[in-house]
């Protein structure tokens, strides 16, 4: 039995997060690299340096592209893209399955609701303090940034896991973790605005956003159903 549960966890994840991967790279080709290319414009046509823009996430990439590597764009930008997708698709099927085995039965609609908690730990949370940001955009420190990003996530995953899996009323102490980062704050950068249209910044906060929760439902739809079908393979043996 222990083994035949790993092998459901790891096909399951296998599989799914494929799809899953797939349907990331698809949403961010059409919905976020667009953005992208045209953050890279106002960048490189001199803007930047003309107002002075604070050094952030985007800029720290782009002043030291010169010294490492970066796909180019067209092909090269889509393989990259696609082979990041397929890992984190992969990747995060791997802890889908592995909560669906704590759970036991889990049914495509359930593995629907699994999807949209990946979300909101890993992409609404964050968001809420430190939204995407593009090439040319200002923020904060970068060490900053991650540190608060990354207590973000595993504050907001644990207050949910004990929604999830505690007895009783011990489920609402689960609130208290996810709204601590935000009652705390996140680093904001010393000066704002930059070099783009505040415009084409939103719209790169909600087509990031659609693009990773369309990810998120598609892989804990397809995580589940497979999860749910190799189990019905391995009682049928």
């Amino acid at each position: 039995m222990p083994g035949s549960i790993v092998r459901r966890i790891f096909l399951s994840a296998l599989l799914g997060g494929t799809v899953a991967g797939v349907a990331m790279a698809v949403g961010y080709h059409f919905l976020v690299v667009p953005i992208v290319l045209e953050a890279e414009d106002h960048e490189n046509s001199g803007s930047g340096e003309a107002e002075g823009h604070p050094h952030g996430l985007g800029t720290h990439e782009h002043e030291h592209g010169h010294d490492s590597w970066a796909p180019d764009d067209g092909m090269e930008r889509t393989i990259s893209t696609t082979i990041t997708s397929l890992g984190a698709g992969i990747g995060f099927a791997l802890l889908l399955t592995a909560c669906y085995a704590l759970r036991g039965r889990v049914n495509w609609r359930q593995g629907l609701v699994w999807g949209l908690v990946g979300f909101v730990t890993f992409n609404v949370a964050p968001a809420l303090g430190l939204p995407p940001v593009l090439p040319g955009a200002a923020a904060a420190d970068l060490e900053a940034r991650q540190f608060w990003w990354v207590a973000t996530v595993v504050l907001t995953g644990g207050g949910l896991a004990m929604i999830a899996f505690a007895p009783g009323y011990f489920r609402l102490i689960g609130v208290v973790p996810m709204i601590l980062p935000h009652l705390v704050g996140a680093p904001q950068p010393e000066q704002h605005g930059g070099s783009l249209p505040a415009e084409l910044e939103q719209v790169f906060i909600y087509m990031s956003l659609l693009a990773n929760g369309g990810f998120w439902i598609v892989l804990g739809a397809s995580t589940a159903y497979l999860f749910d079908r190799f189990g019905d393979a391995a009682d049928a043996t």
